[in-house]
């Protein structure tokens, strides 16, 4: 399912939130979407979840809007706060609401509950969860009715690395069937390991949709360490890759991406014990190039 924002805006008061946004949530694909405290994203969210109306522009999901979807609440799963629930409702019962709202039969409701591996807490209440078992809940109840979308705000906050792990899984493997997939992070590292494009806003406009292949310097070097450095150098340079010695003995500096070096390394069984890039830190530089958030401020002299 397509989602498709065009032209919104919105003002609270005086205060002009989104000003004419226009991006893209394409169907298969995980986009990101950046951008500094109050820059509005978390109001843009909640447009799209039809938790709030457009002053202007339109938010249509395959042309239609979230309102005239069949049972929307099941086509289109979400988590904006994992708070969100009552606290003194055990988790059985906060996935049984759910269920009942959306029309989902209990086996569905236990199925998600030993996948997102709450069976052991099932029975406690809600305010007695960690932040971490909290989140499964929120994100449990995004699944259940078998979306064709989710909509995710901060979805790791308070996982672990076990889970953090498994929700990467999920998430591409729900980008692969078809799924659209939209995830508001703040650890850009991490959102750069899964997502295929991002929307970065800043101060209520778009200040680029694009994806991350294109946000890439195609100039980066790649600094390899390899047990047979002068075959692999070889080998590089005759799939049309520019190689250079390093600083340091036994590396190499290539123009080519970690996947295409370890692929070729792969098949020829030369071992790699070290392989780094520039580009784990393009997502970052062209996120602060980009905007200029609460700690954006004019340079001052140290004394």
């Amino acid at each position: 399912m397509h989602i498709q924002v065009s032209s919104v805006s919105k003002h609270y008061g005086k205060a002009h939130i989104l000003k004419e946004i226009s991006c893209s949530i394409p169907a298969g694909q995980i986009t990101g979407l950046l951008g500094p405290n109050g820059s509005g994203k978390s109001t843009l969210m909640r447009m799209v979840l039809g938790l709030g109306t457009p002053d202007s522009g339109s938010i249509l999901y395959d042309g239609v809007r979230y309102s005239d979807l069949p049972n929307p609440g099941a086509a289109v799963g979400s988590l904006l706060d994992a708070a969100a629930r009552h606290p003194g409702r055990n988790v059985r019962d906060s996935f049984s609401l759910a269920a009942g709202m959306l029309g989902i039969s209990n086996s569905r409701r236990d199925e998600v509950i030993e996948q997102m591996g709450l069976e052991s807490v099932a029975k406690r209440r809600f305010k007695s969860l960690s932040l971490g078992m909290r989140q499964r809940v929120g994100l449990g109840i995004a699944i259940l009715g078998r979306p064709r979308c989710l909509i995710l705000d901060e979805p790791v906050n308070g996982l672990d690395i076990e889970a953090i792990s498994w929700l990467r899984g999920l998430l591409t493997g729900f980008a692969q069937d078809g799924g659209s997939v939209l995830v508001s992070s703040h650890l850009l590292q991490e959102l750069q390991s899964y997502a295929h494009r991002v929307v970065i806003i800043d101060r209520g406009s778009v200040a680029t949709e694009s994806t991350l292949s294109d946000l890439s310097n195609p100039d980066s070097q790649v600094s390899v360490e390899a047990d047979e450095p002068e075959k692999l150098a070889k080998l590089l340079l005759a799939h049309g890759f520019a190689v250079s010695d390093h600083a340091v003995p036994g590396w190499l500096k290539v123009q080519a991406s970690n996947r295409q070096v370890a692929q070729i390394a792969m098949e020829h069984r030369i071992l790699i014990t070290s392989l780094g890039s520039q580009q784990e830190h393009q997502l970052e530089e062209a996120y602060l190039r980009l905007t200029q958030g609460e700690y954006s401020v004019h340079r001052t002299e140290v004394l």
